[in-house]
């Protein structure tokens, strides 16, 4: 149906559920396409992170391998990959932007932004900040609310699009069902937890 599927949610939004979904349903499907196949394409992006033409084109040999993409940078660069790839399916999964902003200043701390979250944060945070530690929360979740907004305005009236929240009961099967998939529950991963299913998976 679809010929790729991105999942252009932020990170720390149930990327690493909605990769095992795919992986569970026969989806070739890579989380997190930072290092593939001993290639490391977030040093291929360092100096153009505001470039979003750019990072989408050069992560191009990733996205060709498989069929599905998620997880940073993905999120911020949903505009660039439907141009860029036609007949592609969209997914967006909402968190509680609360729980949200304790997860990622969980995950990130206090360490400079890495190239790929340089590239998602950058696309709404002027002044390119160099790591959390000056953002404050209110700013924070204010990102988190224009991604979800800008997407949502972006896709209006598409039927590529696919909006969720990460509580719904039957997630999972709505995920399946839009992407044309035998109907299977949403399993909640996460890598911080001991619980994560291979970062790549590639099926030819």
């Amino acid at each position: 149906m679809f010929q790729k599927i991105f999942n252009v949610s932020l990170h720390r939004s149930g990327t690493q559920s909605v990769h095992d979904l795919l992986v569970r349903s026969g989806i070739s499907s890579i989380h997190w396409p930072g290092n593939v196949k001993g290639v490391d394409y977030q040093s291929k992006v360092a100096g153009h992170e505001s470039d979003l033409a750019y990072v989408t084109a050069t992560l191009g040999p990733v996205i060709n391998m498989v069929t599905a993409v998620s997880d940073v940078p993905i999120g911020a660069l949903y505009d660039h990959l439907e141009n860029t790839y036609h007949d592609s399916a969209f997914i967006l999964v909402f968190r509680n932007p609360f729980d949200w902003v304790r997860s990622v200043r969980q995950h990130i701390g206090v360490r400079e932004f890495n190239g790929f979250e340089r590239v998602q944060y950058w696309r709404y945070i002027p002044g390119q900040p160099s790591s959390l530690r000056t953002i404050e929360d209110w700013l924070l979740y204010s990102l988190y609310l224009t991604h979800h907004r800008d997407v949502l305005r972006h896709f209006s009236g598409h039927n590529n699009f696919l909006f969720v929240d990460l509580n719904e009961p039957k997630i999972g099967q709505r995920i399946c069902s839009f992407l044309g998939r035998p109907p299977i529950a949403l399993r909640r991963i996460d890598f911080r937890l001991g619980k994560a299913v291979p970062t790549q998976v590639i099926r030819n």
